[in-house]
Protein backbone atom coordinates (compact mmCIF):
# COMPACT_ATOMS: atom_id res chain seq x y z
CA UNK A 1 0.00 0.00 0.00
CA UNK A 2 1.80 3.62 -1.33
CA UNK A 3 2.10 5.68 2.17
CA UNK A 4 3.34 9.41 1.91
CA UNK A 5 3.21 11.27 4.85
CA UNK A 6 2.44 14.93 4.58
CA UNK A 7 1.76 17.74 7.45
CA UNK A 8 -1.43 17.77 8.57
CA UNK A 9 -1.20 21.95 8.90
CA UNK A 10 -1.35 22.53 5.38
CA UNK A 11 -1.65 19.17 3.31
CA UNK A 12 2.16 19.55 1.72
CA UNK A 13 4.35 16.95 1.86
CA UNK A 14 7.25 16.52 3.86
CA UNK A 15 10.34 17.06 2.01
CA UNK A 16 8.58 14.87 -0.12
CA UNK A 17 9.21 12.27 0.91
CA UNK A 18 7.91 9.47 -0.37
CA UNK A 19 8.19 5.86 1.35
CA UNK A 20 7.33 2.93 -1.56
CA UNK A 21 5.21 1.35 0.96
CA UNK A 22 3.36 0.70 4.26
CA UNK A 23 2.19 -2.94 5.53
CA UNK A 24 0.12 -1.87 8.69
CA UNK A 25 1.20 -5.52 10.01
CA UNK A 26 4.74 -3.78 10.54
CA UNK A 27 4.15 -0.90 12.02
CA UNK A 28 0.96 -1.35 14.39
CA UNK A 29 1.89 -5.61 15.63
CA UNK A 30 4.85 -6.49 17.79
CA UNK A 31 4.14 -9.67 18.69
CA UNK A 32 2.73 -11.42 15.63
CA UNK A 33 2.29 -14.47 17.55
CA UNK A 34 0.46 -12.74 20.45
CA UNK A 35 -1.75 -10.15 18.57
CA UNK A 36 -5.06 -10.53 17.94
CA UNK A 37 -7.98 -8.01 16.49
CA UNK A 38 -11.31 -7.13 17.92
CA UNK A 39 -14.34 -5.15 17.53
CA UNK A 40 -15.68 -3.21 20.06
CA UNK A 41 -19.32 -3.42 20.31
CA UNK A 42 -21.62 -0.69 22.27
CA UNK A 43 -20.48 2.90 23.05
CA UNK A 44 -19.45 2.44 27.40
CA UNK A 45 -15.40 3.31 26.16
CA UNK A 46 -16.10 6.35 23.88
CA UNK A 47 -14.63 8.66 26.64
CA UNK A 48 -11.66 6.65 26.05
CA UNK A 49 -11.78 7.05 22.65
CA UNK A 50 -13.06 3.79 21.65
CA UNK A 51 -16.04 4.04 19.66
CA UNK A 52 -18.73 1.25 18.36
CA UNK A 53 -17.38 -0.48 15.98
CA UNK A 54 -13.75 0.29 15.92
CA UNK A 55 -10.92 -2.36 15.28
CA UNK A 56 -8.97 -3.00 18.28
CA UNK A 57 -5.32 -4.35 18.37
CA UNK A 58 -4.78 -6.42 21.15
CA UNK A 59 -1.06 -7.75 22.23
CA UNK A 60 -1.28 -10.48 25.10
CA UNK A 61 2.52 -10.08 25.49
CA UNK A 62 2.41 -6.06 26.60
CA UNK A 63 2.41 -5.44 30.07
CA UNK A 64 -0.32 -3.13 31.10
CA UNK A 65 0.47 0.19 32.77
CA UNK A 66 -1.66 2.12 34.66
CA UNK A 67 -4.14 4.40 32.29
CA UNK A 68 -3.90 1.42 29.56
CA UNK A 69 -6.75 -0.12 28.03
CA UNK A 70 -6.70 -4.05 28.71
CA UNK A 71 -9.21 -6.86 27.45
CA UNK A 72 -10.48 -8.63 30.62
CA UNK A 73 -12.01 -12.24 31.00
CA UNK A 74 -14.69 -13.05 33.78
CA UNK A 75 -16.68 -16.35 33.24
CA UNK A 76 -16.02 -16.51 29.54
CA UNK A 77 -17.05 -13.26 28.80
CA UNK A 78 -14.68 -10.67 27.30
CA UNK A 79 -14.48 -6.92 28.81
CA UNK A 80 -12.45 -3.71 27.79
CA UNK A 81 -11.48 -1.82 31.43
CA UNK A 82 -8.82 0.96 32.19
CA UNK A 83 -6.15 -0.57 33.79
CA UNK A 84 -5.65 0.91 36.83
CA UNK A 85 -5.15 -0.02 40.49
CA UNK A 86 -8.40 -1.77 41.20
CA UNK A 87 -7.96 -3.22 38.06
CA UNK A 88 -4.47 -4.80 38.96
CA UNK A 89 -5.68 -6.22 42.29
CA UNK A 90 -8.97 -7.97 40.71
CA UNK A 91 -6.54 -9.99 38.43
CA UNK A 92 -4.86 -11.72 40.98
CA UNK A 93 -4.46 -15.49 40.51
CA UNK A 94 -7.13 -16.65 42.97
CA UNK A 95 -9.91 -14.25 41.37
CA UNK A 96 -12.31 -15.01 38.73
CA UNK A 97 -10.95 -12.43 36.90
CA UNK A 98 -8.06 -12.24 34.52
CA UNK A 99 -6.37 -9.78 32.02
CA UNK A 100 -6.32 -11.18 29.03
CA UNK A 101 -4.19 -9.18 26.91
CA UNK A 102 -3.66 -5.06 26.37
CA UNK A 103 -5.02 -2.81 23.46
CA UNK A 104 -2.08 -1.53 21.60
CA UNK A 105 -3.94 0.39 18.77
CA UNK A 106 -7.36 0.85 17.42
CA UNK A 107 -8.79 1.06 13.94
CA UNK A 108 -11.37 2.98 12.76
CA UNK A 109 -13.08 3.63 9.75
CA UNK A 110 -14.97 7.15 8.84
Amino acid sequence: MPFIPFDVGNGQDRENGYVPSLDLNDFIVRHPEATFFATALGSAMEALGIADGDLLVIDRIAEPSLGKIVVTTQEGEFLLRRFDENTARLAEPESPFAIWGTVIGIIRRF
